[in-house]
């Protein structure tokens, strides 16, 4: 609905010459960036997980009242996080489908520090979600994924509860390739890698590995390779990790990607490099969060704050990933 409305919108304009309707946007806009820059809102993934402010619903007033309608809602997900990621795993995308590479086996682990965050959570489980999502979209999004076991850590290092899990280790199964998966938001070290392994047409293994944001955000590498005759051979190599970055992309170079593929195809339609996600896969990934939630058996709770807590409002983006 909201895609017909700017189309039409964006139709009218172009018809009449005249942009000022985005003079008005730019300054709903600016309005409200001050406030969500000083409490970081929108800052933590989707509204349910990073928790809601009286400016979500100052700007939602305004949207309303622009667009003429009751009420609006603003609802910022995580999917943004991954559209971005994918772009390096991209690289890989064509090769498996045009050598029919089948995937054997996965092992993903995504973790950050999120030890005494302003931000509220309702835990790991919308952190371990981003590295399911990778693989899944590597390998064409047709086979099911199951979660078939979960074992968790609760702890009180977030400002949500005292009890709020923040590392789960999972089983499950991609088709018929077992995958294995550990995430954490009380990882000291950020720490996000994708290893997987694929037997081709011929049946032989093709590996491949992809480390993110390491050691800087954006400082990526995807290799993939084979092992013939003793030696690994490399069928493919993407390395940004001495790419230099302005400071004012600095951890945003990915996102700055997505932002730009959404304002085109706003603007005339641009197909996106990572196709938008749609409302059966957003729906998908919910059921596949509250399987994980139901099904992990939790130890804990650790106490890192038994004398109770002074939130410390983040500033620094490497860390809040």
């Amino acid at each position: 609905m909201y895609e017909q409305f700017l189309s039409a919108k964006l139709r009218d304009l172009q018809a009449g010459g005249q942009y000022r309707e985005f003079v008005d946007i730019d300054r709903r806009a600016g309005r409200h960036a001050p406030r969500g820059r000083r409490v970081r809102a929108g800052s933590g993934g989707s509204r349910n997980i990073g928790g809601t402010h009286a400016h979500y619903r100052a700007l939602e007033t305004s949207l309303a009242e622009w667009h003429g309608k009751e009420a609006a809602l603003v609802f910022p997900t995580g999917y943004g996080s991954n559209d971005a990621t994918l772009q390096c795993l991209l690289r890989l995308l064509p090769d498996v489908h045009e050598h029919e590479l089948r995937l054997v086996r996965a092992h993903l682990t995504w973790g950050k520090d999120r030890i005494n965050d302003h931000r509220p959570t309702v835990g790991v489980t919308s952190e371990v979600i981003h590295s399911l999502d990778l693989v899944r979209y590597v390998t064409g999004g047709d086979e099911p994924l199951k979660v078939r076991d979960a074992l968790g850590v609760t702890s009180d290092f977030s400002v949500s509860g005292p009890e709020v899990l923040d590392s789960v280790a999972l089983t499950a199964t991609l088709g018929e390739a077992p995958v294995t998966v550990y995430s954490s938001f009380t990882n000291i070290v950020r720490q996000r890698t994708v290893d997987l392994a694929f037997r081709d047409r011929r049946g032989q293994l093709v590996y491949a590995s992809c480390v993110y944001d390491t050691p800087v955000w954006d400082a990526d590498h995807l290799r993939v390779w084979r092992r013939e005759d003793g030696r690994e051979h490399t069928l493919c190599e993407v390395d940004t990790r001495d790419v230099q970055v302005p400071d004012a992309q600095r951890a945003v170079v990915k996102l700055r990607r997505l932002a730009r593929d959404v304002v085109r195809h706003v603007a005339d339609g641009t197909p996106p490099s990572v196709p938008f996600a749609g409302l059966a896969e957003s729906v998908g990934t919910q059921r596949l969060l509250n399987d994980i939630e139901t099904a992990a058996r939790t130890t804990g709770p650790a106490r890192y704050f038994p004398q109770g807590r002074t939130p410390v409002t983040e500033v620094d983006r490497e860390r809040l990933g």
